[in-house]
């Protein structure tokens, strides 16, 4: 069994060795942005343009769709990939290689599900959509899954 968390004994010709703290610095983001995914959906997402009086003026993600939900979900599935994946970049657990790399898949899948559902929600808002605009929530939400995404992707490359 290898341990990825290692360090190389050699690195590639032509190129240095990576320092120890850009190892993690991947599966740190990723983590990092899936709790900031998680958090998402108990912001506003949406605001009334116009309603009738002593109506409320935003809406949460949980309270507008069940979208938002499952993003929550994925956020909390990326946060655990992720410290997994950075706790083992740091050497304080020791994943076998093939676990380290379903764990990078499972952050991608994760990552890309929750784009993808939080650009739907972005494109097509919950009815009346004619009374509903873009919040802040949504936007942090999109931006913690494109972080997420990044980091992800970044996390195969290797």
């Amino acid at each position: 069994m290898s341990v990825r968390g290692a360090p190389p004994a050699t690195a590639a010709p032509g190129r240095r060795p990576r320092p120890a703290w850009l190892r993690g610095l991947a599966p740190t983001l990723a983590a990092l942005a899936g709790v900031a995914l998680a958090l998402t959906p108990f912001l506003p997402w949406y605001a009334t343009d116009i309603g009738p009086p002593f109506s409320p003026s935003t809406i949460s993600g949980w309270e507008a769709t069940t979208l938002a939900r499952a993003v929550l979900v994925l956020g909390v599935v990326i946060a655990l990939a992720g410290l997994t994946l950075a706790l083992d970049a740091h050497g304080l657990l020791a994943l076998d290689a093939e676990l380290a790399r379903a764990a990078e898949w499972l952050t991608l899948a994760a990552a890309a599900g929750a784009a993808g559902l939080v650009a739907w929600r972005m494109v097509r808002l919950p009815e009346p959509a004619e009374f509903l605009a873009r919040d802040i929530g949504i936007y942090a939400a999109a931006g913690a899954a494109g972080v997420a995404l990044l980091a992800a992707l970044a996390q195969l490359r290797r």
